[in-house]
């Protein structure tokens, strides 16, 4: 028997799939920006108890309570109570002379017994690909900067250890500076050379921040030490530069000093200092000791340095001029009196706002037009065989 069998088969043209696959990729890209829009928020707590008798003063208001800077791209300061003894208390913001914001009161408190002072800030940080890089510019003027100050190096910044001087900094400085076109170029043989000519070590440890001087004798320090000494290189060739004080949240690390009359405690918090350089206005980070990445490239310790690529560091105050260990100091209220100085970070993940209207119209068109194109049943092919 000869019957004729018509066998059919369904394709899909190329057009068709080009089209799927484009909204794939929509759809795709859509749900990620819904899924990436979270905001993270500190929660930073200052508690300063003292024991005895004595006045608290501005002195301790203003090394203590310090507010949080609002940066650009960085961070952002939502608000901040202050308690006394458990109470609200009717602040005043002041403003020191390293331009740092804080809190104070109208008057000065005596006590007799014990009292607790608690400064609370809630810290927006900025996350991911909304966080901003601070870079160098591309061309630098030789402009110089609108606070002298930057420049300085008087005090802590001018100093002498053993057989080390203010002057061996400076001839470093001289032979870094050789067949350099540019201070840019400069910043880099700097941070090149503490990369691979000194030793970072963690801890805190009694007497604080070395001069500069002492960690060049040393060549080895904490964070402090090596920025200290890598702010006072940049200065003397004529490049602003300043510290930064921060935090680093580390969910679970606590850190405790102990002194006779004084004790440190962090939760959750790792103390941190960076340098910031200026050139022609514009600032920039520089960080040697924390950094997402390093391929052993001195832009990596601008590019990636900890305030530029991470969202767990808040920074809290800036030292320009002043001795950085004013700042690192445990204040009493009275000599007969002892105080202990606690300091944690809570950190909060939530969602931020909805997608934008223009996101939400790419999903759903997305999404129909993905359903329209698998329900459609494009044309058949038809081939007739003979058996």
């Amino acid at each position: 028997m000869i019957s004729n069998v018509v066998m059919t088969k369904h394709r899909i043209p190329k057009f068709y799939l080009t089209i799927l696959l484009i909204f794939t990729i929509c759809i795709i890209q859509g749900l990620e920006a819904v899924s990436a829009s979270y905001e993270v928020i500190y929660k930073l707590k200052t508690t300063y108890v003292a024991v005895g008798e004595g006045v608290i003063d501005e002195t301790i208001f203003s090394k203590t309570f310090i507010l949080a800077p609002t940066i650009n791209g960085w961070q952002r300061l939502l608000n901040y109570t202050l308690l006394v003894n458990g109470k609200t208390a009717n602040i005043i913001v002041k403003t020191d002379g390293q331009k740092n914001k804080y809190v104070t009161l109208d008057k000065n408190i005596k006590f007799d017994g014990k009292i607790n002072l608690t400064l609370i800030q809630y810290i927006k940080v900025e996350t991911g690909h909304s966080r901003k890089k601070y870079l160098p510019p591309s061309n630098d003027t030789g402009q110089t900067p609108q606070d002298p100050r930057l420049l300085s190096i008087k005090g802590f910044w001018n100093c002498s250890y053993n057989n080390i001087g203010f002057k061996d900094l400076k001839n470093l400085a001289n032979l870094l500076s050789e067949n350099t076109q540019t201070r840019i170029d400069y910043v880099y043989r700097v941070i090149e050379w503490v990369n691979k000519n000194t030793k970072y070590t963690l801890g805190l440890k009694e007497g604080g921040i070395m001069c500069p001087a002492e960690f060049y004798s040393l060549k080895e320090g904490a964070c402090g030490d090596i920025h200290a000494f890598l702010t006072t290189m940049l200065r003397i060739k004529d490049v602003p530069s300043y510290l930064y004080y921060s935090l680093i949240y580390y969910g679970g690390k606590n850190i405790t000093y102990q002194g006779r009359d004084a004790s440190f405690h962090a939760y959750n918090a790792l103390p941190h200092i960076f340098s910031m350089a200026v050139l022609d206005s514009t600032e920039f980070p520089i960080d040697i000791t924390y950094s997402s990445s390093s391929s052993g490239q001195p832009i990596d310790n601008i590019l990636y340095a900890g305030a530029n690529s991470r969202e767990n560091i808040i920074v809290l105050y800036k030292v320009i001029d002043a001795n950085p260990n004013d700042y690192l100091m445990v204040y009493f209220p009275s000599n007969n009196s002892k105080v202990s100085l606690y300091i944690s970070l809570t950190k909060t993940v939530k969602l931020e706002k909805r997608p934008e209207t223009g996101q939400t119209i790419l999903i759903v068109l997305s999404l129909a037009l993905l359903a329209l194109l698998i329900l459609f049943k494009p044309p058949s092919t038809e081939r007739t065989y003979n058996v």
